[in-house]
């Protein structure tokens, strides 16, 4: 899920991201 991280600061854990797919670009 690393790639959900592009609209999260690269602090964000990945983990976050999983759990917010709505706010990732393109995936």
């Amino acid at each position: 899920g690393s790639f959900h991280n592009l609209s999260r600061p690269a602090s964000i854990p990945d983990a976050s991201a999983l759990s917010g797919p709505q706010e990732s670009g393109s995936g």
